[in-house]
């Protein structure tokens, strides 16, 4: 019996032509994936500039290496045998080069590569269905930078200018399109954080949108998108280059990025507690959207308890006080399991006739209320007022306000003890422990005043009015408020080292509190 052995020719163009088609769904994707393969080389400026032929991605202080380039020309010359073109492939692959690979795979592809590299001018040129060529010469500057020039037949260039502003909103590195600086960040932000742990990440809460979106980056550059359905909305940019190939795919990237996913909801909760906890954040359209976002972790379970007893709510009979979940449900079960409720910016036909059972609440915020709480919201009753009486008490109102602002410039009104609210009492009491034998009472002013026996704090001051949402829950936060008025504590070093010690020694992760301290901030995007 006589054994016929047949060899099968591997089409290496058809293999290269696969790679491209699976992992780019597009020729719009190329120009980012060039830019990405700059930022691989060491780049730290990249200038994208486009033309009706294509794209020239240009930057310095990034060579490409020559072995590079000469397996590059292997890869793509038909003519090679198939075995060291396949070897040429896997090298590029490996070394991180496979966006050239991609850019010179089509039949059409126009790739042209300039670069200066061990004192000798290095070109390569591809055209289409041509064989590629790499030229030495003796350089005519000495110029470090080096330019890619790539284009092919039926380009979308508007997509493919789109994608890459997108696909760079998140990169360390400095890119410009067509002259202009590529926007950063996320595109509505409230606040954002940065993360190291469990992956380098930065978290941003927007204004819009009903899902959170994972920007999944390579490198710095976009990637893939992930949607998580059902969690609280909020928008993440994740670097998973570390836990990933250089070929990962972009269902490979979201397969990486599943383990993290409860971890990564989990800080974004932490991040809307920690804002929520400035009474500076709960106002306005901004507000209810963040009251919003912590109700629905709470419907979801995610620190619940926190949220129960953050204060949250707008209450119109108690000024410059929230309420939280649980008092709510308190103030509810005292009144029959009813309450009321306007919207915000609501004008008021009248007077309410119960202040102290309304709630400032969007409609969002109020059917999610009615999940977690069960309370029942309705229109106030309202205790009309004929036009006479109500322009009387508005007139009386402005002269009381103008009184009062008068006294607060010329000499702080000393609060009394019964109206002040739980956290600024507790501010108090430690000041004058920190300040004693002198005495220092809360006032209506702006700006802190100083008597024959010791101060009068303004309670409207910003950084007084960040302490009383901190210090009740860490009195080290007495520090960082006694710098900010610039008092003479007695105690002043004792302050300082309660301080540096309560943010060294934080357990595993850092909160979000201590970047306050001189870390990284979280703050407005």
């Amino acid at each position: 019996m006589v054994i016929e052995e047949r060899f099968f020719a591997i089409d290496v163009d058809s293999e290269i032509r696969s790679l491209c088609d699976s992992q780019l769904r597009g020729t719009w994707q190329m120009p980012a994936e060039l830019v990405r393969f700059a930022v691989r080389s060491g780049a730290r400026e990249i200038a994208v500039t486009s033309g009706w032929r294509g794209f020239c991605v240009s930057w310095k202080r990034g060579p490409i290496a020559r072995a590079t380039l000469e397996n590059l020309a292997i890869a793509l010359d038909g003519a090679a045998e198939a075995s060291r073109r396949q070897e040429s492939i896997a090298t590029l692959e490996s070394s991180g080069a496979e966006a050239l690979l991609w850019a010179g795979g089509s039949a059409d592809a126009r790739l042209q590569i300039d670069g200066v590299v061990d004192g000798r001018q290095l070109r390569f040129k591809r055209r289409a269905s041509r064989p590629p060529r790499l030229g030495l010469s003796v350089p005519t500057s000495s110029s470090d930078e080096v330019t890619v020039r790539w284009g092919c037949s039926k380009l979308d260039r508007r997509r493919a200018g789109l994608w890459l502003r997108m696909a760079c909103r998140f990169s360390e590195v400095d890119v410009t399109m067509d002259g202009q600086p590529v926007a950063r960040g996320f595109t509505d932000g409230l606040y954002r954080m940065r993360l190291e742990d469990p992956l380098h990440c930065v978290i941003g809460l927007t204004r819009h949108g009903e899902e959170p979106i994972l920007w999944l980056l390579r490198d710095g550059i976009v990637a893939a998108r992930a949607v998580l359905p059902g969690y609280p909305p909020f928008e993440a940019a994740v670097e998973l280059g570390p836990v990933v190939s250089g070929a990962a795919s972009s269902s490979d990237l979201r397969r990486a990025v599943t383990p993290y996913v409860s971890d990564l909801c989990e800080r974004a909760v932490d991040m809307m507690i920690e804002v929520a906890g400035r009474p500076q954040s709960i106002s306005g359209p901004e507000g209810q959207r963040l009251i919003a976002l912590l109700l629905r972790a709470a419907r979801r379970d995610l620190r619940r308890e926190a949220i129960r007893s953050l204060r949250l709510l707008p209450n119109l009979g108690e000024t410059h006080q929230l309420l939280s979940l649980t008092r709510l449900e308190a103030l509810a079960r005292w009144r029959g399991g009813r309450l009321f409720a306007v919207e915000p910016g609501e004008g008021a036909d009248g007077v309410l006739a119960d202040a102290a059972s309304t709630i400032v609440a969007s409609p969002e915020v109020r059917n999610l209320l009615v999940e977690l709480t069960g309370i029942r919201f309705q229109p106030p009753p309202r205790r009309h007022i004929g036009v006479l009486r109500r322009m009387a008490g508005g007139a009386r109102a402005i002269t009381v306000r103008a009184i009062e602002r008068g006294q607060g410039m010329l000499r702080p009104r000393i609060l009394p003890p019964d109206s002040l609210t739980a956290g600024e009492r507790r501010v108090l009491a430690l000041l004058r422990a920190a300040l004693s034998p002198r005495t220092v009472e809360l006032g209506n002013g702006k700006s802190l005043r100083r008597t024959a026996t010791g101060f009068i704090v303004p309670r409207l001051d910003s950084a007084v009015v960040a302490a009383v949402g901190r210090v009740g829950d860490d009195p080290a936060w007495l520090y960082p408020l006694v710098l900010a008025l610039r008092l003479d504590v007695p105690s002043f070093g004792s302050l300082r080292k309660d301080w540096i010690t309560r943010v060294e020694n934080q357990p595993g992760r850092t909160p979000f509190s201590s970047r306050l301290a001189g870390q990284e901030p979280v703050d407005g995007s």
